[in-house]
């Protein structure tokens, strides 16, 4: 049974409802832990050496705050290691590669 639970595009792309925003710093959300699922994502996709080589860059919220996303770097230039979070079971609901590279063919360095 594997540890994460990789979504293919059609899941991703469903936990979105617009308006997608930034949370704000001060902004009152429900915690969902992630470090473990993130840690074992790191050894299921060798993303990363170590937790700290993974730099969290921005966290989102969706339009009905059903789903959070949480884009992490792990040093690849474009590239994010998203995990979303289930907010209403207050769960980690999965994770997608985004790769801006190849999606939307991005190639400034990060």
């Amino acid at each position: 049974m594997p540890n994460t639970t990789q979504l293919t595009e059609e899941q991703y792309i469903a936990t979105f409802v617009e308006p997608m925003r930034r949370i704000d710093e001060d902004e009152y959300v429900e915690i969902v832990p992630l470090a473990g699922y993130v840690e074992n994502c790191i050894i299921d996709f060798d993303l990363a050496d170590i937790m700290k080589d993974l730099q969290l860059q921005d966290v989102y919220i969706n339009g009905d705050r059903t789903f959070g996303h949480a884009l992490l770097y792990y040093g690849k230039p474009n590239c994010y290691l998203v995990v979303i979070t289930d907010y209403t079971h207050l769960r980690v609901y999965g994770h997608h590669l985004l790769d801006l590279n190849e999606k939307y063919g991005a190639t400034a360095a990060r």
